[in-house]
């Protein structure tokens, strides 16, 4: 059996509905809460798996994010080695419709770009959010610290989220980042009211 943590990070609250979701998961549950950076916070994430012998997968969910139930379980479902794999969540396009956080970069002008709103099962990709990121171990060794890091323009201007840093650094060492678009989970700061 696979042996997964479950880690999540805040500043302040973790959700309701994602309070309900760890509750009812199998795999043991973490919770990053210190007052620093989300940059902080998610290498904190991965310091408590290297700490311990007790997982060989990290799942990040977010504090705002309701995944399906049995996310975990359908993404370990033959996940080929060296592989990240993300049920990623709903966020909305410019136009107003929803999108999954999954995002294909065009070699061509260097930018990303969602993937197409009809796209089904599992696609590989270039970049998502962290929220619903199955991690194996091994990229952690593999990939020295920071996993985790905000860069900027020599004016200070923001280059790039914690994200877009991590996911460069995995396809660098090799690692494969798929999006799971059956098991688009629910952000709640993105939910139309």
């Amino acid at each position: 059996m696979d042996r997964v943590l479950i880690s999540t990070i805040t500043r302040d609250i973790v959700h309701a509905a994602t309070a309900q979701w760890l509750c009812d998961q199998f795999y043991p549950v973490q919770i990053v809460h210190t007052p620093f950076t989300i940059e902080h916070n998610r290498n904190l994430q991965v310091d408590q798996l290297l700490a311990s012998d007790y997982a060989d997968w990290l799942f990040i969910v977010d504090n705002d994010t309701v995944p399906q139930q049995g996310t975990i379980e359908a993404l370990l479902d033959s996940i080929p080695p060296m592989t990240c794999r993300v049920a990623p969540s709903w966020a909305w396009a410019k136009d107003r419709r929803r999108i999954p956080m999954a995002y294909t970069l065009d070699k061509e002008d260097g930018l990303y770009y969602p993937v197409s709103y009809n796209a089904q099962g599992v696609k590989e990709v270039d970049l998502t959010g962290m929220s619903g990121a199955l991690i194996p171990r091994s990229l952690f060794t593999r990939v020295p610290r920071p996993w985790f890091k905000m860069t900027h323009t020599d004016e200070g201007f923001l280059d790039g989220t914690e994200d877009v840093y991590f996911w460069r650094k995995a396809k660098e060492a090799g690692y494969k980042i798929e999006a799971h678009l059956g098991l688009t989970a629910e952000h709640i700061k993105w939910q139309r009211i």
